[in-house]
């Protein structure tokens, strides 16, 4: 806190000051327990400066901190090492007071908003799309019934390495898509959260991609080969719309995707035979889909050309998914 009350010093007041304050007395043990109290004395007010002593802490500090104000008659503000965009961007909203390691914080009983970094923020590397990778985690994350997730589960469910899996979850939470909260016996289990799905998709389909990586054409598609109904074709078994008069697949798999393509002819000659239009997939649509047909997403992603046809069909089709609709 040595810094902080030379920042403070620095920056707001000459004459401030940090103290350790003892709470013991004025709070439940559970409650006094689980914090660290400083007084700061700063432009003749005085508030309380409180550090949750266990990272699984944080979570309930929200709360927390009006019981602890009403007891001990301070303002208080919550002090962390590092924050994310989301929970600073929550807090703000809130007027939650706030100090971020030595140089930002947020003290509106002082009316003082006050970022001195001088580094770049996680903010200033914000996502403009996803990747392959972090839409099928998201789509995985959306579809699921689970509100509650780990970096392990995902890594499973979607075939993407864990590493990969723990750079997307935490990019979600500085997009503010996810929260998370620290659980096991050590500490260090982190639980990734959806609170409400319809407000995870509003937020995140602006980072949606096209999946389809190129189409080609073929005569036949061998029986034994993974493949899924795609594009219009997925479209009118969904719904009214007519299929058209080919028959469009999505397929992921190298292998296939290969042996297929020794096999390639026109688009013309496909279209006046009633053939096959292939769509090389980005990422694995076998994890996120049941069925012989592509995810509803993953399809709405892949139409290029819409007409008032389609979009009376894409609408038909997403009745049933109530965060589609929020």
């Amino acid at each position: 806190m040595q810094e902080l009350e030379k920042q403070l010093a620095k920056t707001v007041d000459n004459n401030a000051s940090i103290q350790k304050y003892d709470a013991r007395a004025q709070l439940t043990p559970y409650l006094a327990g689980a914090y660290e109290f400083y007084k700061v004395n700063v432009l003749g007010t005085s508030f309380l400066l409180i550090k949750g002593l266990d990272e699984r802490m944080t979570m309930h500090t929200q709360k927390h901190i009006h019981t602890i104000e009403d007891r001990l008659g301070m303002y208080a503000a919550v002090w962390e090492e590092r924050m994310t965009p989301y929970k600073r961007k929550k807090y703000l909203s809130e007027r939650i007071p706030f100090i971020i390691g030595n140089n930002q914080m947020f003290l509106p009983f002082l009316g003082t908003y006050l970022d001195l970094r001088e580094e770049k923020s996680q903010e200033g590397k914000m996502v403009k799309k996803f990747t392959p990778a972090m839409q099928i985690i998201f789509l995985r994350v959306l579809y699921g019934t689970e509100t509650k997730w780990t970096q392990a589960e995902l890594s499973k469910e979607t075939g993407v390495t864990a590493m990969t899996v723990s750079r997307t979850l935490e990019s979600f939470v500085n997009m503010g898509l996810l929260e998370y909260s620290v659980e096991g016996l050590t500490g260090r289990k982190k639980i990734y959260v959806v609170k409400d799905k319809g407000d995870f998709f509003k937020e995140g389909k602006k980072y949606l991609i096209n999946p389809v990586k190129k189409s080609f054409y073929v005569k036949s598609i061998p029986k034994k080969m993974k493949c899924f109904t795609s594009g219009l074709s997925a479209l009118g078994k969904n719904t009214m719309l007519s299929e058209p008069s080919y028959t469009i697949v999505a397929i992921y798999r190298k292998t296939d995707i290969e042996a297929l393509k020794q096999e390639e002819i026109a688009k013309e000659e496909a279209y006046e035979e009633n053939l096959f239009e292939v769509q090389e997939m980005k990422y694995d649509i076998s994890r996120i889909t049941k069925d012989s047909i592509i995810d509803p997403i993953s399809l709405i992603c892949s139409l290029t050309d819409m007409d008032e046809r389609i979009e009376i069909a894409i609408e038909e089709m997403m009745e049933r998914y109530v965060w589609y609709k929020d």
